[in-house]
């Protein structure tokens, strides 16, 4: 906890100094993440977007923190367009919009995407176990 608040610190008094500084912004909103403050993120993620709207860190976080929050038009809105903008395949991508989707109960969505990460994830990992879980329980539901 204490090493979280030091990097906090440094990070927001860099901002105060550098106040358009997108990397200490996306890393003030990752530890914001790292730390559940969900919230406290997206000003930050807007900041960095708005100066910067092409920084895919940025809109991945952002996507991850609306996803987090429930706000799931605006996660499906980032997500989609990863989809579209990132310079190559992103099992990240294709997990968030299957999660978007089946909150949404879009379950042939859920399943092409969730299909989409297993062929890019790495094999044997909690999440793919997860995913594979999902999926069992969204082909139950056909």
């Amino acid at each position: 906890r204490g090493r979280y608040k030091d990097a906090t610190q440094v990070l927001e008094r860099q901002l105060q100094v550098q106040t358009n500084n997108v990397i200490a912004m996306g890393n003030l909103a990752a530890l914001k993440m790292q730390n559940g403050e969900w919230e406290q993120a997206m000003p930050l993620l807007d900041r960095a977007l708005a100066l910067q709207p092409q920084n895919l860190d940025a809109r991945m976080n952002r996507a991850i923190s609306f996803l987090s929050l429930g706000r799931l038009d605006e996660a499906q809105r980032d997500y989609e367009f990863l989809e579209v903008t990132s310079p190559g395949p992103d099992p990240r991508i294709h997990y968030g919009l299957a999660e978007v989707y089946f909150q949404k109960r879009m379950p042939k969505k859920a399943t092409q995407q969730y299909e989409k990460y297993l062929k890019l994830a790495p094999p044997n990992t909690a999440e793919t176990k997860y995913v594979r879980d999902r999926l069992k329980a969204l082909r139950a539901m056909k």
